[in-house]
């Protein structure tokens, strides 16, 4: 039943927009690709796609640079204290129409409206709180003795982090990856806001292009909603087989 509204969204994408509407719907029936040629043809998907991609893995990769450092800090020294929990658990409860304003005005002082840091950093700052809670708990469970030897045997604080914690907690920080980069992909808020729809410099993602679409054309809808989750599930496919590899100790 789970997998039903998948399969119906799919087999919409191959139907022509006039057997979108026929009742009772049929399941037989001849498939075309016109949809998904209309796309590349009037709504230039290449380019939407290309801000996504930009956005997205900018994002996460921020998100985890600052997010690993910050979860080992809270974990290891008490950075914050609970207070800090507290803080960040009451910005994440606010839901982004809420910031949407005070972002907007910070990045119009900046001179950054409309362009992809502006809306990178909209995303690394909202997917924050969550990478870095959920990363606490996993530096909090790796054992601080691993650390403790490997500093006895001549590492630096650094490079005991990085070649002892982190790849203990490689399966987490994937797992954030993957979360982090499925709430960029699908954002819809900032983009609208912060981005730019000019034709010269547009940064307009594929939900924004979606919104556009559901408009006009729902089998051409199908098609883009089909494109938009390729590389979400070929990115889980790819980072679920790197967690498999490292639980079974093939990457050292």
């Amino acid at each position: 039943m789970f997998s039903f509204p998948w399969i119906w969204l799919a087999i919409t994408a191959f139907k022509s927009e006039a057997l979108v509407y026929i009742y009772p719907p049929k399941i037989l029936f001849s498939p075309t690709f016109s949809n998904f040629i209309r796309l590349f043809s009037e709504y230039n998907l290449l380019h939407y796609l290309r801000n996504s991609l930009i956005i997205s893995f900018g994002s996460t990769l921020l998100t985890i640079m600052i997010a690993s450092t910050g979860a080992y800090s809270m974990a290891r020294f008490s950075l914050g204290g609970k207070h800090l929990l507290l803080c960040m658990l009451i910005v994440r409860m606010m839901p982004p129409i809420v910031v949407i304003i005070p972002y907007y005005y910070i990045m119009m002082r900046l001179g950054l409206l409309g362009t992809y840091p502006a809306i990178i950093l909209s995303h690394m700052i909202y997917s924050l709180t969550v990478a870095i809670l959920l990363l606490r708990v996993s530096f909090s469970e790796t054992p601080q003795t691993l650390e403790e030897c490997a500093l006895t045997d001549g590492c630096s604080s650094l490079s005991a982090f990085f070649r002892i914690t982190l790849p203990l907690t490689a399966p987490a920080i994937i797992a954030v990856t993957i979360l982090t980069f499925i709430a960029s992909w699908n954002e819809f808020l900032f983009v609208m806001i912060l981005g730019s729809s000019s034709p010269v410099n547009s940064t307009e993602t594929l939900p924004v292009l979606l919104a556009k679409v559901g408009m006009e054309n729902w089998s051409t809808m199908a098609a883009l909603a089909v494109t938009c989750v390729i590389p979400v599930l070929a990115l889980a496919y790819l980072l679920q087989t790197y967690v498999s590899r490292i639980r079974l100790g093939y990457i050292s």
